[in-house]
């Protein structure tokens, strides 16, 4: 063997190991938006942040009385709620939607978080809940709880 090969095999060894490394694998954060599998509920979860934005659920069908409407309230009403850091849940006076199609779907028993912010579905509906205080929303199409 050569002089000069002696000296190119710890080379070729030392670059055949870092070839050989796994990649580090750098994940996409989850998309910031959800739909439950009932297609019922779509939800805005700021990803990739501190969670100061909140959250926002709404819901496309529901049999629960809303709470009573704002009587400035002209438009929707008693189907989208949010939630932000600190804050009680607010119920909305809205005239668009958050509905769009393509949204990934949350399976049951997962969750979607930002800071404080925690979102969990279900099969009984949505639970969003702010982990600093306790404060948080619950939607389902039977029932929309405030808390």
């Amino acid at each position: 063997m050569s002089t000069i090969q002696r000296h190119l095999i710890p080379f070729v060894a030392a670059a055949a190991a870092v070839i050989a490394l796994p990649a580090t694998a750098y994940a996409c954060p989850p998309p910031p938006k959800f739909v439950t599998p009932s297609g019922n509920i779509w939800c805005l979860v700021p990803n990739g942040f501190d969670g100061s934005n909140g959250v926002v659920c709404e819901i496309r069908d529901h049999t629960y009385a809303p709470p009573a409407k704002p009587a400035d309230c002209h438009l929707d009403w008693g189907d989208r709620v949010s939630l932000k850091p600190g804050s009680a849940p607010e119920v909305h006076c809205h005239g668009d939607t958050i509905f769009d199609t393509g949204m990934p779907t949350l399976a049951y028993g997962q969750t979607r978080s930002a800071g404080p912010m925690k979102c969990e579905s279900q099969p009984a509906g949505v639970t969003c809940t702010d982990t600093g205080t306790g404060h948080f929303f619950r939607m389902s199409r039977e029932s929309l709880e405030l808390g």
